[in-house]
């Protein structure tokens, strides 16, 4: 896979639709901690605040919208990131790419942060994809839910 035909570009408003789609899709659903699906008001709300507050961006491959990378600040100097790649796309090394040049625009607008991966136990790919990005996995963290 050449590096060349996957770009990252700063998400806008004319991404909504395609972020509601994978956020609404069932295979990347299963994988995150948000389950259920999003009705499109809800999305529009998240959205618009999101955007205005956090770094998000949307991956391309071959000019082709396929994925997403957001980085949710947390607290100062502490982001919560995110990725999602269309099923099909994935396992072919664009997250990678994509993750290593998001990271580099983040390092360059905020100097010195603090970036949080949390996945799932169960899933090994995701838990694989942050390690060979360079995370390190000695922060476990645990929920409850009342």
């Amino acid at each position: 896979m050449k590096d060349s035909l996957i770009k990252i570009a700063q998400t806008t408003v004319k991404d909504e639709a395609f972020l509601r789609r994978l956020k609404n899709d069932e295979v990347i659903r299963k994988k995150t901690f948000s389950l259920r699906k999003v009705t499109e008001g809800e999305h529009h709300r998240w959205f618009l605040d999101f955007i205005k507050h956090n770094y998000s961006f949307t991956i391309y491959y071959r000019k082709a919208k396929i994925g997403n990378i957001r980085f949710e600040k947390i607290k100062p100097s502490v982001f919560l990131v995110g990725i999602a790649i269309l099923p099909e796309y994935g396992g072919k090394g664009i997250g990678s790419v994509a993750m290593k040049e998001a990271l580099n625009i983040l390092k360059v607008r905020e100097k010195k942060a603090t970036v949080i991966a949390e996945v799932k136990k169960v899933n090994e790919p995701a838990r694989k994809f942050f390690e060979k990005a360079g995370f390190n996995s000695d922060y476990i963290g645990y929920k409850y839910e009342l």
